[in-house]
């Protein structure tokens, strides 16, 4: 069996090797969907919160890099290992495991969207072996905290796929409503519809450009770019998805903060390791909003962000 371990010198600290696994210890396999600081820092959140219960489990690493090819093998040396427990962290990993492991416990971390990407049946009941802790802040958290920062807003535009996230835009229209905004959302069908629906929500004049987790919508970095790009041009606050957008030119993000998500994770497994049901445990959504904002884009499109916002913000880009 030949194991991958992801990313840091970290995680080599953190964790035994395969041959020193002692029997008298749960075995928990962890599988990542690819190397990110960020999903570093929620295993070790993970495990420490798993250790302030006086649980030390034995870790064995799998990564799939962010690739499909070894999907199959990397399972196969999982289910070969026979764990009590499998921690996933990010979608492609999670995806991974719900199309071959049915019976062994996972505990996800780190996904955004679980119900939308059919990972579980809801939020309040997975209906299989898999449960764990969601990125997704929710619709009404998301658009009160904008109304704090940006309180002049009317028109919030979103682009989105309605075969994939239609709940969440029908969610986002009764949210806009109550208070006192309107959604102009504008479906596509195809991501070379991209162009044509952003002069629409350009055409309806919105205050607002707001990103909602849609892998049509958001297919690869140079969309997210295409996105940026318009925001800039048209002098619109943009919100996206992580602080990976704001980094590269979105004016804010809400986010769930990655130690924070790999606790609610960690807390999760406590229960199933003491015997609980993944499919009886409901999704852990987030409790805190995390935000990153970035000073530079709002001076460059105009906006002023109260500076007791900048100084609470979890990360500031400048």
């Amino acid at each position: 069996m030949r194991l991958k371990i992801p990313l840091m010198s970290l995680l080599l600290l953190l964790a035994p090797a395969a041959a020193q696994v002692a029997t008298t210890q749960p075995v928990i396999a962890v599988l990542t969907s690819r190397q990110l600081l960020q999903y570093t820092a929620a295993f070790k959140s993970f495990k420490n919160t798993l250790a302030s219960q006086g649980i030390s489990p034995n870790y064995v690493f799998f990564d799939l890099n962010g690739g499909k090819e070894e999907h199959v093998r990397l399972i196969e040396n999982i289910r070969l290992l026979n764990p009590q427990l499998i921690f996933s962290i990010g979608t492609l990993a999670t995806a991974a495991l719900r199309d071959h492991i049915t019976t062994t416990p996972v505990v996800f971390s780190m996904v955004l969207n679980p119900v939308e990407s059919s990972l579980v049946k809801s939020m309040d009941s997975s209906g299989n072996n898999i449960t764990g802790a969601a990125l997704d802040i929710s619709v009404s958290d998301q658009f009160r905290t904008l109304r704090t920062i940006l309180p002049g807003i009317k028109k919030v535009g979103v682009i989105y796929n309605p075969e994939e996230t239609i709940a969440t835009i029908a969610e986002a229209t009764r949210s806009a409503r109550e208070l006192g905004m309107e959604l102009i959302a504008v479906p596509i069908n195809r991501e070379s519809d991209l162009p044509r629906a952003l002069e629409e929500i350009k055409a309806y004049k919105v205050d607002c450009l707001w990103a909602v987790s849609d892998s049509m919508v958001f297919s690869s970095f140079k969309s997210i770019q295409f996105f940026i790009l318009f925001a800039l041009q048209n002098r619109l606050p943009f919100v996206g998805l992580s602080s990976s957008f704001v980094k590269f030119g979105a004016l804010m993000a809400f986010f769930d903060d990655s130690e924070n998500n790999g606790a609610r994770a960690g807390k999760i497994a406590q229960q199933i390791l003491a015997g609980a049901k993944p499919s009886l445990i409901p999704i852990a959504a987030p409790k805190k909003i995390s935000l990153s904002i970035n000073t530079r884009v709002a001076a460059q499109i105009g906006i002023i962000i109260p500076s007791d916002i900048i100084a609470a913000a979890k990360e500031v880009y400048k």
